[in-house]
């Protein structure tokens, strides 16, 4: 029963929304050829045929693999100490006129 909900959930989530609507728009366009030509049906089938590619692990290796070999990860010189503050949420800080804060 899982497995079921999972299917139909993938489809009704993106990028599974988009496919199937890809699919209908050219069920109706296969339909309707005569009116729309088969340019439109054939644009449509690729569309939503590259649109499924991208979103699965080989269309995002095929994608993201070239970008991430071309730019390599860049190292941190040394580690810094931090040279601002940051104010956390949660905590009620003020300054007095000396420049000093407090905080409760």
């Amino acid at each position: 029963m899982i497995y079921i909900l999972k299917f139909i959930a993938a489809f009704l989530l993106p990028p599974g929304l988009f496919v199937l609507l890809g699919i209908i728009l050219s069920a109706y366009l296969w339909r309707q050829r005569k009116r729309f030509g088969r340019f439109a049906f054939s644009l449509s089938v690729f569309l939503t045929l590259l649109l499924y590619f991208s979103s699965t692990l080989l269309g995002a290796k095929l994608l993201g693999q070239p970008l991430e070999n071309r730019y390599s990860q860049q190292q941190p010189a040394s580690a810094q100490r931090p040279s601002g503050q940051l104010p956390l949420p949660g905590s009620c800080c003020w300054c007095d006129r000396s420049g000093h804060s407090s905080c409760r």
